[in-house]
């Protein structure tokens, strides 16, 4: 795996593309903002190309910068203290992640790096600073988007103190098909994104053996199957409701 130590020297690689600005308007949040504001951060946005499994940033990491996936899919992770990585979630185009630099000596508290070929914007501390001074409302929008990506980091540590492993599984999967699924003909979703077994157990939070034998029995139920090394929800109502009724 290669490694981006910090701070980005690669920035400004290319101009965002059309269907990067179309997935950044499409966040909730983003869209939620003052038309000015979101011209001022996509004008200040400097974006790089990173390699497919290629590390943005490592956790105690000096923050740098404030990020967003414009295109591909970003893996957050927390590194292993027992040999084993828990990801917390594959962030689509829209998303933004990492910590924001409004002080000095932030460090992240999480890794990150590319699946596969990503493309992520970045504002730097000036940026930031710049919008700050300039729209009175911009820490009102950075403490809604906080609040978002709490309730994300609580729905994660329910489903791992609540749920057993059949149900996380479930929820994993759907939530990959709404951030990442594609339609597949009929009510079938068909997740965007190569994953293996590995990438589901450590979403999960189990090995690789327990992870295989769920994915089984949710293809012998017909809720999944695997297809040209992609997953297809058959069903995802069905698979829904494996994690919404008791």
């Amino acid at each position: 795996m290669s490694v981006n130590n910090g701070r980005n020297d690669r920035a400004n690689e290319k101009r965002l593309l059309t269907d990067e600005l179309n997935a950044l308007s499409n966040n909730a949040w983003f869209l939620g903002l003052s038309a000015a504001m979101r011209h001022d951060m996509l004008r200040a946005l400097r974006v790089t190309t990173y390699g497919a499994n290629e590390q943005i940033f490592y956790a105690a990491a000096p923050v740098h910068g404030w990020m967003v996936c414009v295109s591909g899919a970003v893996r957050l992770s927390i590194p292993p203290s027992t040999g084993r990585h828990l990801t917390l979630r594959f962030l689509r185009p829209g998303q933004w992640f990492g910590a924001v630099p409004t002080e000095s000596g932030s460090v992240h508290v999480h890794d990150a790096s590319a699946k596969g070929e990503t493309r992520v914007g970045e504002l730097c501390a000036d940026d930031i600073l710049y919008l700050s001074k300039t729209h009175s409302d911009f820490h009102v929008a950075l403490l809604k988007w906080e609040s978002f990506r709490l309730r994300s980091v609580f729905r994660l540590l329910e489903a791992h103190a609540t749920e057993d492993l059949r149900m996380r599984m479930a929820w994993q999967l759907h939530r990959l098909a709404k951030d990442h699924g594609v339609p597949n003909g009929g009510t079938e979703m068909r997740i965007a994104l190569h994953l293996r077994q590995s990438d589901l157990a450590d979403l999960a939070g189990c090995s690789r053996q327990r992870a295989n034998e769920q994915i089984g029995k949710l293809m012998q139920n017909g809720l999944i199957r695997h297809e040209n090394g992609g997953y297809i929800i058959k069903d995802p109502l069905a698979l829904e409701r494996m994690f919404t009724t008791s």
